[in-house]
Order: C-alpha cells, then sequence, then structure tokens
C-alpha cells in the first residue's frame, strides 16, 4: 500500500530527515546503529546523487537549491493570507520541500521477513518499491508558476525501510518512540510468535518448500487475460479510462502470477494492434487515456440516428396558438415557450433540458396532450423508479428503461409512439444506442435531462454528446418552485452550478450551519426530524452514516413512543453494486457466506433462473467457487454463478 503525506515544508523535511536517518537508536528498523537513505531517480543520475543520503545536499534540496551549491533551482511564492468562500484566513505554504510515500507491505509480508527470517520476502519487498518508484516517478510532477506541469523525481529509504515504519501522512506530529534496539525489537516479536504457535516460522517453510514459477507460460493467470479482465472492467462503466486504472486492474487480476513488465508489454501490444485507442488528454498530462473501436461506434452510430431524423416529421401542433393556450392556461411563459418549441418541432430525436424546480412535469403534460391529438401513442421511459413515477404524475404510461430494452415485443399494426426518456443523462451509451437503434420509422422520441446530473453508472454520457453534436435543445430555465425570493437566489446559482457562492449565501441567511461533533450533530438532526417528519429529507454521503443517522432516529422515535420498543431483526440482501461483470467471473471476488442468484439459470448444473444459493468455498489457483443450494447440494463453477 502507498500512503502519500500532506505537502512538507523545508523545516518539516529537514527534521524528517533527522529524525528517520540521523537518530538509529529511536528506528525500530535501523540496521548496525545506522540508517541508510538511498538516492533514486532520473533528477538524483542527474545531480551525480549516488547511494547513501546525506544530510547536506538533501537539506539544500527540500530548500530548493542545488545539492551541490546554494544556487536556487525552484522559485519560492510570496506568502499572503487571504479568504477563502467560507470567510476563513489562509496562509498558504511559502514552499513546498516535497511529500513522504511510504510504501507499507501487509502484515503477513513484514511477519515473515521481520519475524520469520526469510531474507527472500525483504529482498522481494525491496524490489518492489523500487519499481514503484520508478513508476511514481513518470506520474509524479510539479508546477513552476503558471508554467505547465513538469515530471519530478522522488527519494527513497533504503532497504532497511521497515514496512510498518511511521507514516508522516497519518499525523502531523510524532509520538514518543519506545527505546529498543533492533536486536530487542526483533527478540520481542519472536517471543510473541512462539506464544501464539510460532506462524511466521510455518510460513516460512511452506513457502520454501515451493518451487519457484519462473516461466510466464506455466502461470495460472497469463498477462493476456489480466488485461482482458482490466479493460472488461472498466470499460463497463466508463467510456474513457485512464492507463494507471487499467494497468493496476490487470496487476491485481494477476497477482503473484505475472511480473510487471509482463503486464505492460502486453497492454503496449494491445495498444499497438489497435484494441486501446488513445484520447487526447489535458496539456501537461502524463497518463494516457483509452477507449476502444466498440465505444466509438456506438456513440457515433447514435449521433448518425439523431443527425438522420432531423426536419423530416410533420409538427405536433396544428398552429392555433389560441386552442392550444385555452387548453393550458395554468402555463407560465417558460413553460409555454418550452412546449411550443417542442410541438413546432419537425425533428424525430429533440431535447428538452430542465433545470430543478422549472415545472417541468407540468410542461410534460402539456406535450403528453399535444401528442395523443396528433395521434402518437405516449410512452414514458426512465433509468430510475423515481423518474418513472414522475412521468407518470405527468399522465404518461411509463417504466424503467431497463425493462423496455430487456422486453421484445412486436409494435406492428399500432400508432406510431412519442417516447419521453426521462433523465437521459443517467443512460449509458449502449443503452441510448439500443434505444434508438429499435424505434420504429413514425416513432419520436424527447430526451428530457439536465446535463448537470449524475451521469450514468455504465459507460459514457450519450445525452451530453447528441445535444454536442446538433440535437435540438429546449431550455426550460425558470424556476417556479420556490416561492421565497432569497432561496430562489440561492437555487438559481446552484442551477447555473455556482456552488460554492449558493453555499456562502445559505451559510449567510442562516439556512445552513455547522455541527462539528459527530454525536451532537446526528442528535440534532433526529430532533428536527421528529419535529417535521412529513417535510423533512436527510441525505447522508455514505451507507455507514445513513445507518448512522436512521438508528439515532430510530431510538428518538422510540423514546417518544411513535415506535414500539419490541423489535424484530431481519436479515437482507445488500446487492453488490461495486461488482463488475468481470469481478463476478473472478472467484477471489467472492466469500464463504455471501449469496448469490443466477439470474438467468444454468440446464448444466439443474439452476433455475432467479435462484439463490450460499458462497461454500473459493478455489482461486483454478478460479473456482463452490455453492450450496437451498435444499444442501452443492455445485463448483466458473460461470453459472457469476452471473447474478
Amino acid at each position: 500500500m502507498l500512503t502519500i503525506s500532506k505537502p512538507l515544508s523545508a523545516g518539516q523535511a529537514h527534521r524528517y530527515h533527522q529524525e528517520e536517518f540521523g537518530n538509529a537508536r529511536e528506528n525500530y528498523y535501523s540496521n548496525a546503529d545506522a540508517i541508510r537513505g538511498e538516492w533514486h531517480g532520473q533528477l538524483a543520475r542527474h545531480w551525480r546523487l549516488i547511494g547513501v543520503v546525506d544530510a547536506e545536499p538533501f537539506q539544500r534540496l527540500a530548500e530548493g537549491q542545488d545539492p551541490h551549491t546554494d544556487e536556487s533551482v525552484v522559485r519560492h511564492r510570496v506568502v499572503g493570507t487571504y479568504t477563502n468562500d467560507r470567510g476563513q484566513a489562509v496562509t498558504p505554504m511559502a514552499h513546498r520541500a516535497g511529500w513522504d510515500a511510504t510504501f507499507s507491505a501487509p502484515k503477513s509480508v513484514s511477519i515473515t521477513a521481520l519475524v520469520g527470517g526469510d531474507a527472500r520476502v525483504r529482498l522481494a519487498h525491496t524490489e518492489s518499491v523500487t519499481v514503484a518508484l520508478d513508476a511514481l516517478e513518470y506520474y509524479v510532477q510539479a508546477r513552476r508558476g503558471d508554467d505547465a506541469p513538469e515530471a519530478t523525481d522522488q527519494l527513497a529509504r533504503g532497504p532497511h525501510r521497515g514496512a510498518e515504519a511511521a507514516e508522516i501522512a497519518a499525523r502531523q506530529t510524532r509520538e514518543a518512540k519506545v527505546h529498543l534496539s533492533h536486536e530487542a525489537m526483533q527478540q520481542r516479536h519472536q517471543e510473541v510468535a512462539r506464544r501464539f504457535g510460532d506462524q511466521p516460522a510455518h510460513l516460512v517453510r511452506e513457502a520454501q518448500t515451493r518451487a519457484p514459477r519462473l516461466d510466464p507460460a506455466e502461470a495460472g493467470i497469463s498477462a493476456r487475460v489480466a488485461v482482458t479482465f482490466a479493460k472488461d472492467r472498466n470499460l463497463e462503466r466508463d467510456a474513457v479510462v485512464d492507463e494507471r486504472t487499467l494497468l493496476r486492474d490487470a496487476l491485481n487480476r494477476a497477482m503473484g502470477e505475472q511480473t510487471v513488465h509482463a503486464i505492460t508489454t502486453e497492454f503496449e501490444r494491445r495498444v499497438e494492434a489497435g484494441e486501446f485507442i488513445g484520447v487526447p488528454q489535458r496539456s501537461g498530462t502524463r497518463s494516457r487515456a483509452f477507449t476502444t473501436q466498440e465505444m466509438i461506434n456506438l456513440e457515433r452510430e447514435a449521433i448518425q440516428m439523431m443527425q438522420a431524423g432531423r426536419q423530416i416529421c410533420p409538427p405536433l401542433s396544428s398552429g392555433n396558438e389560441s386552442d392550444f393556450a385555452s387548453r393550458h392556461p395554468h402555463l407560465n411563459l417558460g413553460q409555454r415557450a418550452a412546449v411550443e418549441q417542442v410541438m413546432a418541432s419537425r425533428d424525430r430525436i429533440l431535447s428538452l433540458e430542465g433545470v430543478a424546480g422549472a415545472g417541468k412535469t407540468t410542461a410534460l403534460a402539456a406535450i403528453r396532450d399535444g401528442a395523443e391529438r396528433a395521434g402518437y401513442r405516449v410512452e414514458g421511459l426512465a433509468p430510475t423508479s423515481r423518474a418513472v413515477q414522475m412521468l407518470v404524475d405527468a399522465g404518461i404510461q411509463a417504466r424503467t428503461l431497463q425493462h423496455h430494452l430487456a422486453s421484445r415485443e412486436e409494435s406492428h399494426d399500432v400508432p406510431p409512439r412519442f417516447y419521453v426518456l426521462d433523465e437521459s443523462s443517467l443512460a449509458s451509451t449502449r443503452q441510448m444506442h439500443e434505444f434508438l437503434q429499435r424505434r420504429e420509422a413514425d416513432d419520436r422520441v424527447l430526451l428530457v435531462g439536465d446535463t448537470r446530473q449524475h451521469r450514468a453508472v455504465d459507460a459514457g454520457r450519450p445525452f451530453e454528446q447528441l445535444q454536442e453534436a446538433g440535437m435540438l435543445t429546449v431550455r426550460l430555465d425558470t424556476i417556479v418552485r420556490q416561492r421565497d425570493p432569497a432561496l430562489k437566489a440561492v437555487v438559481e446559482q446552484l442551477a447555473r452550478g455556482h456552488t460554492a457562492a449558493a453555499i456562502h449565501q445559505l451559510q449567510a441567511q442562516g439556512r445552513v450551519y455547522e455541527i462539528a461533533a459527530p454525536q451532537e450533530r446526528l442528535q440534532a438532526i433526529a430532533r428536527e426530524y421528529l419535529r417535521h417528519p412529513d417535510g423533512t429529507l436527510i441525505v447522508s454521503p455514505d451507507n455507514h452514516s445513513r445507518a448512522e443517522i436512521n438508528d439515532v432516529i430510530h431510538r428518538a422515535r422510540q423514546a417518544t413512543g411513535q415506535v414500539a420498543r419490541v423489535e424484530h431483526r431481519v436479515r437482507v440482501l445488500v446487492p453488490r453494486q461495486d461488482l463488475t461483470g468481470a469481478d463476478r467471473q473472478w472467484a477471489t471476488r467472492y466469500q464463504p457466506g455471501d449469496v448469490v442468484r443466477d439470474t438467468k439459470g444454468s440446464a448444466t448444473h439443474g439452476l433455475g433462473a432467479g435462484e439463490y444459493a450460499r458462497v461454500a468455498h473459493i478455489d482461486a489457483d483454478r478460479n473456482l467457487v463452490t455453492v450450496r443450494r437451498s435444499h444442501g447440494n452443492r455445485i463448483t463453477t466458473t460461470r453459472a454463478v457469476c452471473r447474478g
């Protein structure tokens, strides 16, 4: 694991060197009362800094000077205090001397090497840190004033760096250390190991009996399989993926089976073959980004379908504005203008973009009325059940987009359809492509959404891309939900993306305040909820805080008699949203006790569609999962349980 500290000033870097390198007696992992750091990186070689890190050149570098002279090579900025968006006074650091990057091995590795005395593990860790530093050096950049970012170099601890050394990033001040020599600390660890079965010695003996796997062809996971896994895992949910992410997941998949060189060689081979297509990055970015030809084709075809449908349909409206106004007198000027634009359009595919609170449901009800009068059957679709309900509120028969795409009903001998796809920004590239491709020649599509909303879980941003490619977009920007002028001004700022200014206004109006203490904050939330349970919406950033808030409110309602004190606990299944399709085919992504569901069933294993089973055993080497069915039968498979 790599932990990187906050920026260190020159003084902090100097103290860091003194404490970590200059005082062997207080360091657990000193060797013969000496700690030796080693220079590493291209810039170190340029300055002929080789071998042991001495205090004087280290201090000069920390000050931004040439390590051999006092010549300044880094321009220090002028320090001034400014007020941030929250009204707080901030004084930035005059010079960032560097960062502390701590490479920590897993506990099992540390114990095997340091307590078990397996020198091979210590050497492997040191060599792996060297490789990691080379990779880190390539991506680390610095900026001189307003100039473009430039590559930088790093300093490495020597081979006696312990895996469990204190991490600068974890604390700004150091705890007092126990004054024990390296030998005394080693003896203490060995005494603890003996009391608990001498597990490090067992691990070392077991490891020594295994023949090293030197031939990559004998590996259980090939570099090709590992890179394919990384590709499938990431491009399921992102249309463009960073090179580092792809290499990270490929290395994780081939852990212990393939070297970094083997993975990068396979990756570059497939880049040259055109399987991964480079995407332009902003200036100064060292990491490359890639997509695939399949994704490019899906995006291009969706745009072509939109462009081919321009100006080919008759308008929905009859042109009688007085008749339309008499049927919908409740529309405000902004809503009426938006509805009239949609009704007058001759495009087969167009969009309606509306900010929250602009009366979109009211406008859609009027559009639905006009489309039905023009002879269309109006159907609503949305990626979420909440959006489906909003379409229903507009009088539109609706269902989820996923359900629509999963069905294959025939549409012969029926009126042409007018589809309203709400929350279109949440539709992925694959979903949008399939949806548009399945439309009949006389069907029409209204894509409703907001490019400032969340994007799709799966890969792509087709709603934005179609707009960028010239899709007619009708705007609905006048907010009608908020009546309070001050609050309406805040909402308008949020709608324009000015979040910091909006929060500052809310604070100035006394609508937002902070309770720093966690328990006090939870209790305050519970009190406010009990005061206005019907009109209170609680938003939490993660599942852990959600569970805490729910528990505090539940206890508070019990205390007031709103909820009975007798409780009934039930176990519920929580879907693993973090698992992609590629993850589901990797045995180590499961744990004994997990419940899996086969969505399609398997005639080979006798599994019914939708059947649940519990994971009983994992065979990571052969990528096998054994599951226990409800009646006790066990099935070992690489595929069936990985689909659900």
